[in-house]
């Protein structure tokens, strides 16, 4: 029994252990997997320091964006500017000469008005056109049609002793109160009545010649027709864009010079224009009006000269400075 024993502890018991080891280790091997995968404890050592790289690199994202931020929306420094201003002024013979006409007529009925109204302005437009003035230079600038009212008043009265007293372009009559012993006696105020007698029918044409000697010619006769009003009289151009081109060219070299001056004077450098504004504009030196209903029949052609128009340019610029 006992060697028995002993060969079973010895050579089984190599052989079982050899079988059961190799086995049981295989075994073991693939239930510590099975006990990975099934979420058993293992040491934790590997998976701190994955969490701490996850939380270092969110961290640095995090710092990445506040500082895009910081540059998106931070104010930017202060800049050092100093602004000056400049004028020019460049002159225009005028090329074109423009005035207004304007005839009026009532009747009793606006259907006669406008008939009437209607003859006087044809005949302005058939007597500018046929001194050469463009039909696209002639347009109606203002019509109107208005009620013609008639305002008849009955007059003052002064109060009597007693009684009534008539009243002046009525023919009635109404009591007045009695006149205060030693004192002036009281006025009756004038009772105002309107009535509508007719209408008023007016066009305004506005002419332009471009011909500018002929303007004195071209007031002197549309004077001589049924006109009420002749006025406006104004020089211009055609391309005003060139001498204001013109006049803002030299107000921006006078503003340049003046900002060489001032940083002289300041002891800076000029770095860069940062800012420009411009205000001006033509000035015209000569304008006139004249009534038709103070031009004598055939009257003379009245001198208007052009001269010259005077165009404005006032700038602004302003230079960042170190």
């Amino acid at each position: 029994m006992n060697e028995n024993q002993n060969n079973f502890g010895g050579e089984s018991g190599d052989k079982f252990q050899e079988k059961s080891g190799g086995r049981f280790g295989e075994k073991s091997g693939g239930r510590g997997n099975w006990q990975g995968r099934m979420g058993v404890k293992r040491p934790l050592g590997g998976g701190l320091i994955a969490l701490v790289w996850v939380a270092t690199f969110l961290l640095f994202i995090l710092a990445v964006t506040q500082i895009i931020s910081w540059k998106t929306f931070a104010a930017p420094a202060p800049t050092a500017t100093i602004s000056v201003s400049g004028q020019g002024i460049a002159y225009e013979i005028p090329n074109i000469a423009t005035f207004s006409v304007t005839v009026s007529e009532e009747a009793a009925t606006v259907v006669d008005a406008q008939t009437k109204a209607t003859a006087d302005g044809n005949a302005v437009i058939d007597y500018l056109t046929k001194n050469d003035v463009a039909s696209a230079d002639i347009q109606t600038s203002d019509y109107s049609i208005q009620p013609k009212y008639q305002y008849e008043s009955t007059g003052a009265a002064e109060g009597s002793a007693g009684g009534s007293v008539a009243i002046s372009g009525t023919g009635s009559a109404i009591a007045a109160p009695a006149c205060p012993p030693n004192a002036p006696c009281p006025i009756i105020p004038p009772v105002v009545n309107s009535v509508q007698v007719g209408y008023t029918v007016s066009e305004t044409l506005t002419v332009k010649v471009r011909t500018v000697a002929n303007a004195g010619t071209l007031l002197a006769g549309v004077g001589n027709l049924k006109v009420q009003n002749v006025s406006g009289l104004s020089f211009t151009v055609d391309n005003p864009e060139t001498t204001q081109d013109q006049a803002r060219d030299l107000a921006i070299k006078d503003a340049e010079n003046q900002a060489q001056i001032l940083a002289g004077q300041l002891g800076v450098r000029l770095v860069r224009v940062t800012g420009f504004s411009e205000n001006g504009g033509p000035i015209g030196i000569y304008s006139m009006a004249a009534s038709g209903a103070n031009v004598p029949a055939a009257a003379p052609a009245p001198e208007v000269p052009a001269g010259q128009n005077e165009v404005t340019s006032n700038v602004t610029l302003t230079y960042e400075i170190q």
